[in-house]
């Protein structure tokens, strides 16, 4: 349906609902769907005041990362430059929200507001929410410049595609601003499967650039996705030697999740691939639980992803996370408090 700031501003000044782009409404027990908004331009992000955003309760969103800001001393914010995504995946809503074309803020803008967190707000710890932050060389080289340039003491991660972060060349203009990890869209180390979720890269692309982003003493992060309706245990496995040999700091191990209007949604529903009591449950919809049937049992897939956590306890991990802290005290808190914490859950299980 598209951005929201419009449509709310019109919807509580009273416009009628029937002229009200970009929702759906209930009228007589039908629903009825608006045609979507038109896109905000650069000029009307740049016009949203982030200075009226509440910002409170920090604590309440910090959480466990294996590097950078300890747990316990987070302030922790989110940050989005950009809206929209080039990309096409076939699990992801973002093109049902912003279609495929990214709007931006000016660099300007966006450091303003992160200056606005620190100064204002003590955040020290900031998670740019763009769904491709790499995409645009120019723009993140001129966000990384105004913050050298300004003085703000903030480290901050960001998400980014495998094709855009190989694209990239200057990671260390990144990392002097304050980047403390760049999280990539793994997903998975089939070549089949990456082509079915419309993954626009190939497989080898994978290893060079996280190579590349921790030459930069930069922290690599991995989101990896199981339980697709074509995987096989030995996909499974042959996704445990490969992620083995990554130079992660972090990996969020998750289960395919399909959404109302993506196309992973619509062929589970022409295929009958749900779970039994999975199908519009938005209570299980958490990405932490299988919801599909595949090849693989649910305790198989139990255990392969633990096997991946696990990887956090192993002596190669300990060793290259400690080179790439080196003497950073605070990183090395941070590493500390994680490994309890994982430790702790693990026992749990």
């Amino acid at each position: 349906m598209g951005e929201g700031e419009r449509a709310l501003f019109e919807l509580m000044s009273g416009v009628d609902t029937a002229s009200v782009n970009g929702i759906a409404y209930k009228k007589n027990g039908k629903i009825i769907t608006n045609p979507p908004n038109n896109r905000l331009s650069t000029v009307d992000l740049d016009a949203i005041d982030f200075t009226k955003i509440h910002y409170k309760n920090y604590e309440r969103f910090a959480m466990h990362i294996p590097h950078s800001i300890p747990y316990s001393e987070m302030h922790f914010a989110n940050i989005v430059g950009s809206r929209g995504c080039w990309n096409d995946c076939s699990f992801c809503p973002s093109k049902t929200i912003w279609g495929r074309r990214i709007t931006y803020r000016t660099p300007k803008n966006v450091v303003d507001e992160l200056e606005f967190l620190v100064t204002k707000h003590n955040v020290n710890y900031a998670f740019f929410a763009d769904d491709d932050f790499l995409v645009n060389g120019a723009w993140d080289q001129s966000i990384a410049t105004e913050i050298i340039r300004r003085g703000i003491h903030i480290r901050y991660y960001v998400m980014a595609s495998v094709r855009s972060a190989s694209r990239f060349s200057n990671y260390e203009a990144l990392k002097t601003s304050g980047c403390a990890e760049i999280t990539l869209g793994l997903e998975t180390a089939n070549q089949t499967i990456l082509n079915n979720l419309g993954k626009n890269y190939e497989i080898q692309m994978i290893t060079p650039v996280a190579n590349e982003i921790v030459s930069h003493g930069i922290h690599l992060g991995l989101y990896y996705m199981m339980r697709y309706p074509e995987q096989t245990i030995e996909d499974l496995e042959e996704d445990y030697y490969f992620i083995e040999n990554l130079p992660f700091s972090r990996i969020r191990p998750s289960f395919i999740t399909p959404y109302p209007g993506t196309r992973l949604y619509q062929e589970v529903e022409q295929k009958g691939l749900w779970l039994d009591d999975c199908r519009n449950n938005w209570q299980v919809m958490t990405c932490d639980r299988p919801v599909l049937k595949t090849h693989v049992s649910i305790d198989d897939l139990l255990e392969a992803r633990e096997k991946i956590i696990r990887l956090y306890l192993s002596e190669n991990y300990h060793t290259r996370m400690c080179n790439l802290i080196g003497n950073d005290a605070l990183s090395q808190k941070a590493f500390l408090e994680f490994q309890t914490y994982i430790r702790k859950n693990l026992t749990k299980n």
